[in-house]
């Protein structure tokens, strides 16, 4: 018998006695525990991680933090008259209430959390940091991508964000890259997180960690600009100014958008299930007397990856304005279209995007983005509002930032076409686009801006 198939008899010997499984063996007694036992101490199995950077240069500007004792996927709503309200402060300052730590489950030091810093910070008489500028991340991202993305253009010495005189804290959000992940070993045991888990997580980690007194400005794209509504609306008095970028107020109740991504999450799944090498070894890596079976570990990862790029083809596409794609020729456009045949350049972008990814983490972000509801909390935001939209957006429709610059006292819409649609909401703050009426807005709100890129 071949090495493989020795090792993939070993995986399935595995896999019954993983954690996923230990409802069959609970029905064997001590003889399944003391089998575990002897298992576990020549074979082991573990979820591929995804890297804790998406750009692998960046990686070592990341910074971490851990905070204790704080449950993830609780409630931060309570039933109220006449429909229901965000928890009190007190109630919700470790997560949402009767959520999961990951301390019960094994994990040391609880929720670990990961930005990057640019200029620095000014403190006053108690130490605490007066100039804060946070930058939340978009949903396939981190502050590594924003970091590349924006410093040195709009973020910088002398620019938009003048990181001559604002502490610029870029974040990552629970769940995936230098943030806990399912990937970091809980696999299918991570608790199922929420939207409004990644706010607060965050408060924690600027109010706690850093030591940030009050945010000057909150912004973000895409599920950035979700995270500046969350954080003004659960904390009022924290956040002075927010400016969403291509956001919406509402996953929950979008139907366009939310059954595009539980379209994903289903292809996934199904492609999870048709690979003979998921089946049998869920998706994770094999040790065998604590050496890796580079051979199946090998599969597992082009596996896994190829689970990814076909849920990415499934996304990524619909993404762009309805012309986009018109006048393009097929070689254009085939690296955007799903292909399982690797060495072909059809589907070679979402290839190269889910390399060395799990998509066990992107599911678990998917269910999350299911129960982002700001909605009927807007009016609760007393920050100064900027909002800022691609007209064209394909997902998130204008008339989600028409709603929420409606609601919000004083809030403030600017608006601009782009030929890569929702894409175009990394642009919007440049010199080109909407960068000096940006820069006007926060002269008025007694901000001082550099000068747009």
């Amino acid at each position: 018998m071949s090495r493989l198939w020795i090792a993939v008899l070993v995986v399935f010997t595995v896999s019954l006695a993983s954690p996923d499984a230990n409802a069959r063996w609970k029905r064997l007694g001590r003889m399944a525990r003391s089998v575990e036992s002897v298992l576990g101490r020549v074979v082991s199995v573990s979820e591929p991680r995804q890297p804790d950077a998406s750009v692998p240069a960046l990686a070592p500007k990341k910074r971490f933090a851990s905070i204790p004792g704080f449950r993830l996927g609780g409630s931060y709503e309570r039933e109220a008259r006449g429909g229901t309200a965000l928890r009190p402060g007190a109630e919700i300052r470790d997560g949402g209430v009767g959520g999961t730590t990951l301390e019960s489950l094994g994990i040391r030091g609880g929720l670990r959390l990961a930005y990057m810093t640019a200029g620095s910070p000014r403190k006053n008489r108690d130490g605490k940091v007066t100039n804060a500028v946070i930058v939340s991340t978009h949903y396939s991202g981190d502050s590594a991508d924003l970091y590349q993305k924006w410093h040195g253009s709009v973020i910088g010495p002398g620019k938009l964000i003048d990181t001559n005189r604002y502490y610029v804290v870029f974040l990552d959000a629970v769940g995936l890259w230098g943030a806990i992940k399912p990937s970091a070993g809980l696999g299918k045991r991570f608790p199922r997180y929420n939207a409004w888990d990644y706010a607060q997580a965050n408060y924690r980690l600027l109010r706690d960690h850093l030591d940030v007194d009050e945010v000057q400005l909150a912004l973000g794209p895409s599920m950035g600009a979700f995270q500046s509504y969350m954080l003004a609306a659960l904390h009022p008095d924290y956040v002075k100014a927010i400016m969403p970028i291509g956001g919406s107020t509402t996953l929950r109740e979008a139907a366009d958008l939310r059954g595009l991504f539980r379209t994903m999450s289903t292809t996934m799944e199904l492609s999870r299930k048709s690979s003979w090498v998921t089946r049998l070894t869920g998706g994770k890596h094999l040790r065998l007397f604590g050496r890796e079976v580079k051979g199946v570990n090998r599969k597992v990862t082009a596996a896994n990856e190829d689970t990814l790029a076909r849920g990415l083809g499934v996304l990524m596409p619909t993404a762009f304005a309805g012309g986009y794609w018109h006048d393009k020729s097929w070689d254009a456009g085939r690296v955007m279209t799903y292909s399982p045949d690797r060495k072909s350049n059809t589907g070679s972008f979402l290839r190269e995007r889910a390399k060395g990814n799990n998509p066990l983490d992107f599911l678990y972000r998917n269910a999350a983005g299911e129960t982002y509801h700001v909605r009927p909390y807007l009016d609760r935001i007393k920050a100064k509002t900027l909002i800022l939209h691609v007209d064209n957006d394909k997902w998130l429709n204008l008339a989600y930032a028409k709603e929420a610059a409606s609601t919000i006292k004083d809030a403030r819409l600017l608006t601009r076409g782009h030929d890569l649609a929702h894409y175009g909401v990394f642009d919007l703050p440049r010199k080109d686009h909407l960068g000096g009426e940006v820069a006007g807005w926060m002269r008025e709100i007694g901000m001082t801006p550099g000068t747009p890129d």
